[in-house]
């Protein structure tokens, strides 16, 4: 074992012990794809994965894994990006892969069906295995703006170069001097994390890991498709939310529950308090509500 891979263990480690989670982690082999995946399990009850985003560490959820003692969560160690087999996401159908990976996935868990939070890219995967295979999403919470999934979605700049064939891999794995500008570069992804500097650790060791930037840039570029015509997209205000706080979940949940067969809607108790500043529901082909911020206002009942 290289002295990269035992960095990255220990850092997971110490963001586990940090949440207070004895996680048992374990492989497990797929059939298609043919992969050997990583898992980590806490907690004992009914099942419920989680799906993290495009070059997320699994790690990442040890706050939240803390408050479900009660459930079964089980969390993905995505290809390219922990400890996982490594996958070549260049010229991939993305989404055929992402479908047929969580199929697989749930296949060597023995999981008929299962709840699914995803955040980011790991969002987007979950809202597809939702659309080509709902029998086995009951229940889904996409979380972070999965908006790679939209029409419309257009990449900034910074995400353009990281895509960029070449100079993407290149940017990606030059390697982060120190923890705290890694930690700089990801606040600008989530003003949360240097409040957690174990985790911004774990990135930081993660980052390092051989094929972490080439699989980070291949899934970019596979994911952002600039240039397609804007969808009409639908603003709420806090001030809209406060007067009517249901209206958030009626205007898209009503339509995704046709999605997922046995599902409700169900407005958490603290909505809008802790609802973005703003809502946008863009409209898909199939009717998915969006949320731009990291909490979903509109969330089928687990």
């Amino acid at each position: 074992m290289s002295a990269t891979v035992q960095e990255f263990e220990r850092a997971e480690k110490r963001v586990w012990e940090r949440s207070g989670v004895a996680v048992t982690t374990r492989y497990v082999e797929l059939r298609e794809p043919a992969l050997r995946i990583r898992v980590f399990e806490y907690g004992e009850g009914r099942p419920l994965l989680f799906v993290p985003g495009d070059g997320a560490i699994a790690a990442a959820w040890g706050p939240l894994l803390g408050e479900l003692s009660r459930r079964r969560a089980v969390v993905l160690d995505r290809p390219g990006f922990g400890l996982s087999d490594r996958f070549d996401y260049r010229g991939a159908d993305l989404r055929r892969h992402g479908v047929d990976l969580l199929c697989a996935l749930l296949d060597a868990l023995e999981l008929d069906a299962v709840p699914i939070v995803g955040s980011s890219g790991g969002g987007q995967w979950s809202l597809w295995l939702a659309l080509d295979a709902p029998q086995r999403v009951p229940a889904l919470a996409p979380m972070g703006m999965p908006a790679v999934c939209l029409p419309g979605f257009r990449p900034r700049a910074n995400m353009r170069l990281s895509r960029a064939p070449g100079l993407g891999p290149l940017l990606l794995a030059l390697p982060s001097p120190n923890p705290k500008t890694t930690g700089k570069m990801l606040s600008k992804a989530d003003a949360r994390l240097p409040d957690h500097p174990e985790i911004v650790e774990a990135y930081h060791a993660a980052m390092r890991l051989p094929g972490y930037g080439r699989s980070a840039a291949a899934i970019f570029r596979a994911s952002m498709r600039p240039g397609s015509k804007p969808r009409p997209t639908m603003v709420l205000s806090d001030a809209e939310l406060a007067r009517s706080p249901s209206r958030c979940c009626a205007s898209g949940a009503t339509r995704s529950r046709s999605e997922i067969p046995q599902s409700r809607a169900a407005p958490p108790r603290t909505c809008p308090t802790r609802a973005s500043r703003s809502w946008r529901a863009a409209g898909t082909t199939r009717g998915w509500p969006t949320p731009r911020a990291s909490r979903a206002c509109c969330a089928t009942s687990w």
